[in-house]
């Protein structure tokens, strides 16, 4: 799972089957803030032929939490509103030169 919310984005691994009943690679501890505080989303992987009724049982409950192919990437358009969001800064090299 990913979670991106107010501060740095958190990802979550899970433990399977012996794994997750012995607990020895598992990491439990306290995160430094809330990753659902203020405005948050959350993606969650599955197989692809989970995704479409994931999706439509997910869509009934949160517009925050969305599903997608495992093999996929997370992206939550942070990059994109970032660029669009940022203008490059021109620079003068006389100026910047000039002793």
């Amino acid at each position: 799972m990913v979670v991106r919310g107010k501060g740095p984005r958190v990802r979550i691994y899970c433990l399977y089957d012996d794994e997750a009943i012995s607990g020895d690679d598992a990491n439990e501890s306290a995160l430094a803030q809330c990753p659902t505080e203020g405005d948050w989303v959350m993606s969650l992987p599955a197989n692809a032929d989970d995704v479409a009724w994931v999706k439509d049982a997910l869509a009934k409950k949160s517009k925050r939490v969305t599903v997608r192919d495992k093999d996929e990437a997370f992206d939550d358009g942070e990059d994109q509103s970032k660029q669009a969001n940022t203008t490059e800064a021109a620079i003068n090299m006389e100026a910047f030169l000039r002793p």
